[in-house]
């Protein structure tokens, strides 16, 4: 008999992303961000999330998959090197949401989308 995951629910994600090696988590989201695949990014993030902080909202989520997909979409379109972006790069990514007319509230929450993804891209 084998033991095998429960691979359905909320926790899914991150059960599929701790069940892997430090160096082949790793290996997979570098090759997410070469091939532009945010599904798999955004699934580190939720995986990375769920395992710091335990019980997460919804809502608290979806803000953070949101402003990550922005940051994502930002990076792609202006030629960014997410995993060595500048500071530069998210400064005019910031003055851009504000002349996008984004609130302050607003752009904060993204920021923290996007804060997130780092987070899980240095999870190790």
């Amino acid at each position: 008999m084998t033991l095998e995951l429960y691979w359905q629910g909320t926790l899914a994600p991150s059960r599929a992303c701790v069940a892997l090696a430090p160096e082949e988590r790793r290996r997979r989201a570098v090759a997410a961000v070469a091939e532009g695949d945010t599904v798999t990014l955004l699934d580190l993030l939720e995986a990375h999330h769920v395992r710091t902080h335990g019980h997460f909202s919804p809502e608290t989520l979806r803000k953070y998959r949101l402003g990550a997909r922005m940051w994502l979409t930002y990076a792609h379109e202006n030629a960014v090197k997410v995993l060595h972006p500048e500071a530069e790069d998210t400064d005019l990514w910031v003055r851009a949401m504000e002349v996008a007319g984004k609130s302050p509230a607003s752009v904060g929450v993204l920021l923290t989308g996007a804060r997130a993804l780092y987070a899980a891209l240095r999870w190790n």
